[in-house]
């Protein structure tokens, strides 16, 4: 059959597009273009056995996949093999690994961010702030990762890293991630913090209704006894 057309079935199981949420059958789809080395195909078969969904969670074939598709030089491949090796996923913890693969990443946000993280915590590579500063900045001007920009403004609120403390710039930088991802609430989340820190509490109590609204058991988990000082005193 049309190797496209299988894996386009898949997809259609897999996110429930006019049909019923059905991860068998989409496995059955992604198997057969599998088969002809489709490698988008090839990754979600690796997703499955990683998530869990609809076949028993096996880390180990999960790697097995993820390292066939990218022998096709597959991003998200490239990626997930990255985070299993930071986290000991069916293969031995190794940070410097995870690194290794997430540069092989081209142009992509989350890669960035994590190489970021790793270059500002010194795991699997010596500690560097001037290389952290390089590669959390690409998350906002490279190619824009919300949770990257997070990490951004958070660094202007609290003068860390070689920022200097710019509120403003702080809020300017989250509006940005919230516009990517307005359905998230860490984002609104950051906001209300960052408003708590100007003495703005009226704003900060929107910002951490609205994360209540998105999200109750984000709120529940995040609810800061600042969060309900301010609730309750409704200032």
């Amino acid at each position: 059959g049309h190797v496209h057309a299988q894996r386009n079935l898949g997809y259609v199981y897999k996110n429930g597009e006019g049909v019923s949420v059905d991860f068998p059958t989409a496995f059955y789809w992604f198997s057969r273009a599998a088969e002809q080395e489709d490698v988008k195909a090839i990754y979600e078969i690796g997703w499955m056995y990683y998530s869990g969904k609809g076949l028993d969670s096996d880390y180990h074939k999960a790697y097995e996949y993820f390292l066939r598709a990218s022998k096709q030089e597959f991003n998200s491949a490239y990626y997930a093999l990255g985070v299993m090796h930071w986290n000991g996923y069916g293969v031995e913890k190794d940070y410097a690994k995870a690194v290794d693969w997430w540069y092989r990443c081209r142009e992509y946000g989350p890669a960035y961010h994590n190489i970021a993280i790793a270059w500002r915590d010194g795991k699997g590579r010596e500690k560097n702030l001037d290389m952290y500063r390089k590669f959390i900045l690409y998350c906002q001007d490279k190619v824009p990762y919300p949770d990257g920009m997070n990490e951004i403004a958070y660094n202007f609120a609290l003068g860390r890293y070689g920022w200097s403390v710019q509120l403003d710039k702080a809020h300017e930088v989250i509006n940005d991630a919230i516009e990517l991802e307005p359905n998230d609430p860490n984002y609104y989340d950051s906001k209300g913090e960052f408003y708590s820190l100007q003495g703005k509490y009226v704003e900060a109590k929107e910002m951490w209704l609205k994360v209540k609204s998105i999200d109750p058991s984000y709120y529940k988990e995040n609810n800061t006894e600042l969060h309900k000082y301010i609730l309750k005193h409704n200032k």
